[in-house]
């Protein structure tokens, strides 16, 4: 009786044992993909297992792209606790994914998850339309009603409205402006998820609304000479220009006023340097920079500046830029012109038009006329020199005959002077 005690007690004892042994084993795992994430289609991504814990002995793998509950691939008996799945994984449509791992090792089960990004890169442009009372516009309202803007876009997932409204805008819709009693530009921008963008805007103008006349003036400076704004102004290549348009409303008030400068070719705008009455400004003048409304005698100075090209893109001589503004409201409109006179000076040696010469030939200009100027300088004074020696030799004669004449006669009238003394 108690050997047969002792024999269940052995027996429980080591199924005790065994079954605490069991229990105490672990099995974790971690999942990795390769790449994690890019652009659609992404293909061919490896899924890499590593296996960790104390559980031992053979492991069967079970992988799962796409977290269905189908599995892709089943690797049994392996004794690799890390184990890498090469090009298990095609992604053809963008879109967030998980991937899964099932493991079994020693009767321990262990799973793991890890998510992958499928990137739309290429997207299709976006489009938008932007209408008011169904018109793109210009559209003319009646002073102090309303108008309706509606809009629709494609391929776009966030709109963005800008000029006389603001805020976020739903991918279409429509809304009332509101009694309106001066002209108004509504602007609305969409953009799709890989971050092109694309505008379309309105005018809606006010009748019976007074507009008035806009006073323009356009000026330049050379910066780098430190001259004074002018309407004519003298500089040479590779200088930078200052530009002043100068905007007023004369007898009433001017509505959404748009200032648009053409700037020449030669001339390269200086990045951030644009300015309405001396504060910056983000915005293009080259395309169109509304600067708002202006009431009866209100005025704006735009500023900006820009720099003239390099030598090479001149001619020699003086070369004439004629740089224009145009400032419109909702019914009028006015431009004025700045003109600037780049002077690029010849450098030696370097060909022209300009003749060299009397005959524009190097050679003979260069030796042989100068050679024959100077033999025809030397003869002349030779000759003329030889002349003059004559006529003095001839004047010496003729003062030393008269000379010797005069010497003669005296020593006559001392002889005879001497005889008539002694006969007395």
């Amino acid at each position: 009786m108690k050997k047969n005690l002792l024999i269940v007690s052995l027996v429980l004892f080591f199924s005790f044992v065994l079954t605490v042994n069991a229990q105490s084993q672990t099995l974790s795992l971690d999942l990795e993909a390769i790449p994690a994430s890019g652009c659609s289609p992404l293909n061919e991504v490896d899924l890499k297992v590593t296996v960790s814990g104390t559980a031992q002995g053979n492991i069967n793998y079970k992988f799962d792209c796409t977290d269905n509950g189908i599995w892709d691939l089943e690797i049994n008996n392996s004794n690799a606790a890390f184990y890498t799945v090469v090009n298990l994984c095609d992604y053809s449509s963008p879109g967030n994914y998980t991937a899964k791992v099932r493991a079994e090792r020693e009767g321990k089960t262990a799973e793991d998850t890890f998510q992958i990004q499928a990137s739309n890169c290429n997207p299709s442009a976006p489009t938008v339309d932007i209408k008011a009372n169904n018109s793109d516009g210009p559209v003319t309202i009646a002073y102090n009603t309303s108008a309706n803007l509606s809009w629709t876009s494609g391929n776009a997932n966030s709109c963005t409205a800008s000029g006389d409204w603001s805020g976020s805008k739903s991918t279409s819709g429509s809304e009332s402006t509101g009694n309106l009693t001066s002209s108004k530009y509504y602007t609305i921008t969409c953009s799709n998820s890989g971050g092109t963008a694309v505008s379309n805007s309105v005018w809606i103008n006010i009748s019976g609304a007074n507009t008035g006349n806009i006073f323009t003036e356009k000026l330049a400076r050379n910066l780098s000479d430190g001259g004074a704004f002018a309407n004519l102004i003298y500089a040479d290549p590779g200088e930078l220009i200052s530009f002043s348009i100068r905007v007023r409303a004369e007898n009433s008030s001017l509505y959404n006023v748009i200032v648009t400068d053409t700037l020449p070719d030669k001339l390269i705008y200086q990045n951030n340097s644009l300015q309405v009455n001396g504060t910056a400004v983000s915005g293009n003048i080259f395309s169109g920079l509304n600067i708002g409304d202006l009431s009866s005698g209100q005025e704006k100075t735009i500023t900006f500046t820009a720099f003239l090209a390099g030598a090479d893109k001149f001619n020699s001589g003086q070369n004439q830029l004629v740089n224009t503004a145009l400032v419109s409201s909702s019914n009028n409109s006015n431009s004025k012109t700045a003109t600037i006179v780049v002077t690029k000076t010849a450098a030696a040696g370097a060909a022209t038009n300009v003749n060299t010469g009397i005959t524009n030939n190097l050679l003979l200009d260069s030796f042989f006329l100068p050679l024959s100027i100077a033999l025809g300088i030397v003869w002349f004074f030779k000759s003329y020199i030889v002349r003059i020696q004559d006529w003095f030799y001839l004047k010496r004669k003729k003062y030393q005959d008269y000379n010797s004449k005069k010497v003669l006669e005296l020593k006559i009238a001392q002889i005879k002077a001497r005889d008539f003394l002694k006969k007395k």
